[in-house]
Formats: structure tokens, sequence, C-alpha cells
């Protein structure tokens, strides 16, 4: 597990994840409020290091970020460490998706393995992946209703594929 080893750690496994793989992408500090910008199909990632930060990051989509998206018609990518407790992340999961829907944009959210060298990419079902990095993806959809809320027993249903795809 990497998740809270510090920001600039996760930065670093994510670049040569990136570069091993030639992604092309646009690097922190080029843009202002942006970690990311992945250049190939033009998705905002924002990295975060711990589930807690998520939800700096939807804030930070919801008051800058979301409007330059909304402008440059691209998708929006949460990305972090798999977390020490999985069960944690439904409701910043949900979050992400509500505010996503309220700005009528699309996002996902990736869980970075780095033990087995993939990315769980997490999405409402309506929604199809991007193609980013697809050879070293798992994609998981999570039923949610039309206002983009996980209902319990699709949480469990969602909380029981994803430690699938952990083992």
């Amino acid at each position: 597990m990497y998740e809270g080893i510090g920001e600039p750690y996760i930065d670093k496994l994510f670049r040569e994840l990136l570069i091993k793989y030639n992604v092309n992408y646009i690097p922190p500090g080029a843009v202002r409020h942006v970690d990311y910008i992945i250049s190939e199909e033009m998705i905002i990632l924002e990295l975060e290091d711990t589930l807690q930060e998520v939800y700096n990051a939807i804030a930070q989509i919801k008051d800058l970020i979301g409007g330059v998206s909304k402008a440059i018609n691209c998708r929006i990518v949460i990305a972090l460490p798999i977390p020490r407790f999985i069960e944690l992340i439904l409701s910043p999961l949900q979050r992400f998706f509500i505010v996503l829907s309220h700005l009528n944009l699309i996002g996902e959210l990736w869980l970075l393995d780095f033990e087995k060298d993939r990315i769980i990419k997490i999405l409402p079902e309506k929604i199809n992946p991007s193609s980013i990095l697809r050879n070293t993806s798992v994609v998981i959809k999570v039923k949610t209703n039309d206002k983009y809320e996980i209902s319990e027993e699709d949480a469990r249903e969602f909380i029981r594929e994803l430690k699938n795809n952990l083992r």
C-alpha cells in the first residue's frame, strides 16, 4: 500500500508509469491549479496521495478546474493509490460523481496499483472509459441512479468487485 506516503513519491511513481507506457502529458505546474494534463485524450488529472485529499480535489474541480474542463471539452480524473481501507472509497467516489454531474462533466477515479503496475478505473456505468493506459487498466463501472447516487446494494456489489480485482 502506498496511501499516505506523500504526494512527491506518488507523483514520481505516477510519472514513471506514464513514461513506461509512452503517455504524453503536461506536468504539474505548467497549468495553474492542475496537477497533470494527459494530452493524448485531453484529461485533466488531479493526483492525490490519500483518500481524504480526494475531497480537496473535488472542491478544486468545483471551484477552479470545472470551467476549464468544460471549455476545452475534456475529462477529469482523480488518481490516488489504493486506500488502506477500500470501503472508505464510497463516500468520496459518490461525491465526485455528483459534483461532475452538476457541472455536466465526465470523469473517472483511478486507483493506482503500483505493485501490479496497473490502474483501476472507476466510473459510472453510463460512461465509457478513457482510452488512456487501457493496456494496463481494469475498468469497474458503478451502478448509479440518475443523480449519480450509489444505492446501498450497488455499493456492496461495487466493493465486492473492487476487492476481487485487488487480489
